[in-house]
């Protein structure tokens, strides 16, 4: 096996805006896998056909580029009552795996004992996000956080391959509060609480929304008079294929006694999945 891995990231600050820079990132990543098998014609299974030699290959690769802005108005040794971060972007990610159909030839490899199938094995899928988020701390014990993601996937229909996945978040930081002087043993405690919705593509055919056709096996040949014809057989396909979202809401309680010689959180969450993928004989 070789594998081949690739990355490269530029960054740029934009002297006309203090703080905001624009940053373009690519990576890929490639293998090839060869190889050759060898049933011995003196063997039990390769007696009758005078053994077998078959070779192999495979070839996978995936590749990503993306770009976006990002803004922070903190700068190390300022105070700010307000520190802003922004980010929006763009990302394309796909994967892809190919090999080719060779013929199976006896051990002395003057025969061929099975022919190469016509059609070669390949398969792609590719995902493309846009993507913007805002994180905003006031006073360093105030935070706002708030996401959206909006990402396409090439397993969905064109009618539903776009997904919109919004979150929001906030925090607390009480033990900050001129009012929690009076109670020194807790030394950070902070109140959080959050919302969002993400989506995932994972566990179902690169095609599985539309009808394919494969080519049937030796055994599942039909008759035509003295001939046997190989087929080409549909697999099953839903044409409603669509993300699977989870919604999830969480509130929590982080605490820190003693100069942290206790600490703990406390969570209380609820998780709702709904079209769920998976592939179902």
């Amino acid at each position: 096996v070789w594998r081949y891995i690739g990355n490269a990231k530029l960054t740029y600050k934009i002297p006309t805006v203090d703080g905001l820079r624009a940053v373009v990132n690519g990576g890929i990543d490639q293998s090839e896998g060869t190889g050759f098998s060898v049933t011995p014609a003196s063997s039990a299974s390769g007696y009758f056909s005078n053994g077998s030699y078959s070779e192999y290959r495979s070839n996978k690769g995936n590749k990503l580029v993306e770009a976006y802005l990002n803004y922070n108005n903190g700068k190390p040794g300022i105070t700010k009552q307000a520190l802003i971060d922004l980010t929006a972007g763009y990302s394309y990610q796909d994967w892809y795996s190919a090999s080719p159909n060779w013929a199976t030839y006896n051990e002395a490899q003057d025969s061929i004992i099975s022919p190469a199938s016509a059609n070669p094995f390949y398969t792609k899928n590719a995902l493309l996000s846009f993507y913007t988020r805002g994180i905003i701390t006031l006073k360093d014990r105030y935070v706002l956080n708030a996401s959206v993601r909006y990402d396409g996937s090439s397993r969905f229909s064109p009618e539903t391959r776009w997904g919109l996945f919004p979150a929001v978040s906030a925090a607390w930081i009480i033990s900050d509060e001129s009012f929690m002087a009076n109670f020194k043993p807790i030394n950070m405690l902070k109140l959080r609480a959050g919302y969002g919705v993400t989506g995932q593509q994972d566990g179902i055919g690169d095609y599985a929304y539309i009808s394919n056709y494969f080519e049937g096996g030796q055994t599942a040949q039909y008759i035509f008079g003295p001939d046997t014809v190989t087929v080409f057989r549909p697999s099953g396909f839903d044409a409603n294929l669509r993300w699977e979202t989870t919604t999830s809401f969480n509130v929590g309680l982080d605490f820190g006694i003693l100069k942290d010689r206790f600490s703990g959180s406390i969570d209380i969450y609820r998780k709702i999945t709904t079209d769920l993928l998976a592939v179902v004989p």
